[in-house]
């Protein structure tokens, strides 16, 4: 495994500060069934070692991102599956953010644009 604050800081030389990530030790959890909600079935799910960010992600962070030449322009962060792909079809701009600062988090980024962030990142 790569080491925590070394992903931390290659993160933060890319997104500026502040960043850090949070390394999650995966195992079992038990998730209610949530079908009649467009959800899965609820049961015992193992979920894998993951990482999050510390912090939320601010608007000049996100602003990356959208300005990147290799970032929300390019559609392959969107094809995780069918829904995402159409979700970026439909949706060629992103949405501004309802509070404009650069040191304030990224409001007005749906599920499907932070999965694609996510994946740029």
């Amino acid at each position: 495994m790569l080491n925590p604050e070394f992903l931390s800081q290659q993160t933060q030389t890319l997104l500026g500060a502040p960043f850090e990530w949070c390394f999650v030790k995966g195992g079992s959890v038990i998730l209610l069934d949530v079908t009649d909600y467009g959800g899965n079935p609820g049961g015992m799910y193992q979920v894998a070692d993951f990482a999050m960010a510390r912090y939320l992600i601010t608007n000049s962070q996100y602003q990356i991102f959208l300005g990147h030449p290799n970032g929300f322009q390019n559609h392959q962060w969107w094809d995780y599956s069918p829904q995402a792909a159409q979700w970026r079809k439909d949706h060629s701009r992103p949405k501004p953010t309802a509070f404009a600062g650069a040191d304030l988090p990224r409001t007005r980024a749906s599920w499907f644009d932070s999965v694609a962030f996510c994946n740029w990142l």
